[in-house]
């Protein structure tokens, strides 16, 4: 038995549950306009790790001396289906949603 095989193989499934729960969050994004907006709980790690866009929203601009406790980011421009599908994404082997929505994001977002 592979120690090493048997927890990697186990690395997707557990950041897919870690997008549908919710668990752990310390990222709120506020997106949209209203009456269509919505608020995505994320988390600064994957973010940062996967999104080069952002990573420099997140950390290059961050003032480590002052930590913030849960940034919060606002996309107005975007609506909330179209950013879900991007957001998971991030998370999951195959995104979820109409994949081809989200070809209508900004191109800095899609890094």
């Amino acid at each position: 038995m592979n120690v090493l095989a048997d927890l990697s193989s186990g690395l997707s499934p557990d950041f897919e549950n870690l997008y549908d729960t919710g668990n752990y969050t310390d990222v709120s994004i506020s997106v949209g306009r209203e009456p269509n907006n919505k608020i995505f709980l994320a988390h600064f790690l994957v973010l940062q790790a996967r999104s080069t866009f952002f990573r420099s929203m997140l950390v290059d601009n961050k003032d480590v001396s002052n930590p913030i406790e849960r940034p919060a980011m606002v996309f107005e421009d975007i609506t909330p289906d179209v950013f879900e599908i991007l957001l998971s994404s991030y998370f999951e082997d195959t995104p979820s949603g109409n994949t081809e929505a989200a070809n209508g994001l900004p191109w800095s977002l899609k890094t």
